[in-house]
């Protein structure tokens, strides 16, 4: 095996810039921008329409499934509340309780004389 010495062979030195001073100094271009043709420039538009509605529709639809979301939650909330306020209620007028209270307040079955029927 030989050992050779090598050379590094370094002719120009470049900056890894991406704009260096010496492009910005001599007046070259930072960006080559290349012309593009009619068709070119509508397909370029088109697809940048394309990818902001669709952004756009995917918000959209992440939006309207959390409102969806929220609003079930309230149905099952106010579905739990509505059971509660019928058992509630249910409790509130049973006539046992309705007769207990009567008694407390003192109040009796009327007579058959102060009964007043209508008619038409």
């Amino acid at each position: 095996m030989t050992y050779r010495t090598s050379a590094i062979r370094n002719l120009e030195r470049h900056s890894y810039a991406a704009f260096s001073r010496r492009e910005q100094s001599m007046g070259m271009p930072l960006l080559k921008v290349n012309k593009l043709s009619v068709r070119e420039f509508l397909a370029a538009v088109t697809a940048c329409c394309i990818l902001i509605v669709n952004l756009w529709a995917g918000y959209e639809i992440r939006s309207i499934s959390n409102e969806l979301t929220m609003l079930k939650r309230d149905a099952v909330q106010l579905d739990a509340r509505y059971k509660s306020l019928k058992k509630t209620e249910g409790l509130l007028e049973s006539p046992k309780r309705l007769g207990l209270i009567a008694k407390e307040l003192g109040f009796h079955s009327p007579a058959n004389s102060q009964i007043v029927r209508l008619e038409d």
